[in-house]
């Protein structure tokens, strides 16, 4: 049975993310809302400072057979902003859910 706070972090990505778009996720851990956008056919590339995080990321990625970018960053210092064709950038905060589009 999945948990109530992950059906309504899914209920959130669906909501604000239901057309298929470039997506960043900031602080992306291990990829959990990563791995919810690309389950809804979008391009994700994740963003964390935590190597073992993005490790795990990448070992979850290659075991369910998903195609995710996973970078090292600050996601308050990103140096390949200038890359274009971003159309939403995702995060969590304190338990809360951000997004951003253009």
């Amino acid at each position: 049975m999945t948990p109530p706070r992950t059906n309504v972090v899914k209920q959130q990505v669906a909501a604000h993310w239901d057309r298929r778009a470039p997506r960043f996720d900031a602080g992306c851990g291990t990829g959990f809302l990563a791995f919810e956008l690309a389950a809804r056919g979008h391009q994700v590339t994740g963003v964390d400072f935590a190597p073992a995080m993005l490790a795990e990321a990448r070992r979850k990625a290659a075991a369910r057979g998903v195609s995710i970018r996973f970078e090292e960053a600050d996601a308050e210092q990103l140096p390949f902003m200038a890359w274009g064709g971003l159309h939403g950038a995702i995060t969590k905060r304190g338990g809360r859910e951000c997004q951003r589009t253009r």
